[in-house]
């Protein structure tokens, strides 16, 4: 459709000059190989405009799905985290764990009822 338009417009761009007088159509002639080389750059720039549209698209459907496989993770970590401290807190033994500085990370329900130490 832009190639219509760019042709139409060299058509009637030739028509004027046609009908304009010897002297004015070295000045009109200019003036249409301008215009000529405007309308063509026009329609490389919305080639690449649409080029890089097309491209956004795509990088917009691979982002979308990997939003989703680390939703899906995400969520699958929620709930391996939340069964395994289930299990921790059912256990009728004491666990107690330590981090690397040596502060308390983990102490059971079981761990505080055997110490009699409070949990916080």
């Amino acid at each position: 459709m832009a190639k219509k338009r760019i042709n139409s417009a060299k058509n009637v761009s030739r028509r004027i000059i046609s009908k304009k007088k010897p002297a004015m159509s070295g000045e009109i002639s200019s003036l249409v190989q301008a215009f000529e080389y405007f309308a063509e750059n026009t329609e490389k720039m919305r080639e690449s405009y649409d080029k890089l549209q097309e491209q956004i698209s795509v990088m917009d459907l691979e982002l979308t799905k990997k939003n989703d496989e680390l939703d899906t993770n995400l969520r699958t970590m929620d709930s391996i985290k939340n069964h395994l401290e289930n299990i921790l807190e059912s256990m009728t033994m004491g666990v107690i764990v330590l981090n690397l500085d040596g502060d308390v990370s983990i102490f059971n329900r079981a761990a505080s009822e055997i110490s009699g130490f409070s949990r916080k």
